[in-house]
């Protein structure tokens, strides 16, 4: 089940309720074809599409983020690797919250009410910061000062935040993480560009990306990890 909720940011109020993981049946029900007119199955337009919008955020982060271009690139990589491999509406980014350590029996209570992966959470700002935190609840960590720069511009534009799953092990005496996903980051960097006026969406772009969409199927993503460090790093993709 997919949760509603309003989304607020710098005094912005944006309702979005499109989920981050595409219908099974939207993954393979469109297809295309080439100038010759062979078959492109669906997923690898849906790949094509993820990739071209990957580069687009690519540029837009070399100009607001002070990440190295090899780490930005990376980033870009996985992120395109992430969001083919997941099915999402459009690219998004794993990452891992700050500050978690702070905000330890708010996790705990994530791993006992076992909530679902890829449900929306609530993004403000507070002092400068991208607060994370389950919907009117308890806060849960920060967006990352270096991811901050590139997506507060785009929250207004549908860009959030969904809960990928909780890391550590009690057994290990670890403090428990958080990994999560930017979602709707393509569709929302194309809304902004077109707000601007720049284009670049190259036909897939706001117009392809309604405001609200059908509920998605969960995927079989564990809450609580077992191997993966307090901080909530699950690899290069969770950076």
């Amino acid at each position: 089940m997919v949760m509603n909720h309003t989304q607020k940011i710098r005094g912005e109020v944006r309702s979005v309720n499109t989920p981050i993981v595409r219908e099974q049946s939207s993954r393979t029900s469109t297809e295309g074809r080439t100038s010759t007119g062979s078959l492109i199955p669906g997923a690898d337009l849906h790949a094509r599409r993820i990739a071209r919008e990957a580069g687009r955020w690519l540029a837009f982060a070399r100009e607001r983020s002070r990440m190295s271009d090899a780490t930005l690139v990376a980033k870009a990589l996985d992120a395109t690797a992430f969001s083919a491999g997941h099915g999402t509406h459009s690219l998004a980014l794993p990452s891992k919250l700050g500050g978690t350590s702070r905000h330890q029996r708010a996790l705990w209570g994530i791993v006992r009410e076992r909530r679902s992966p890829w449900c929306p959470l609530d993004l403000h700002d507070e002092g400068g910061l991208l607060i994370v935190s389950m919907p009117g609840s308890d806060v849960l960590g920060e967006v990352q000062r270096k991811h901050a720069p590139w997506l507060r511009p785009l929250v207004p534009f549908g860009a959030r935040v969904y809960l990928a799953r909780v890391t550590g092990h009690e057994r290990e005496g670890y403090r428990l993480g958080l990994n999560v996903a930017f979602g709707h980051v393509g569709a929302a960097l194309d809304r902004l560009l077109h707000a601007l006026g720049e284009g670049g969406s190259s036909g897939d772009g706001a117009a392809a990306y309604p405001a609200g969409g059908d509920s998605a199927p969960t995927p079989s993503v564990p809450v609580l990890g077992r191997g993966s460090d307090a901080d909530g790093t699950d690899g290069p993709s969770a950076a």
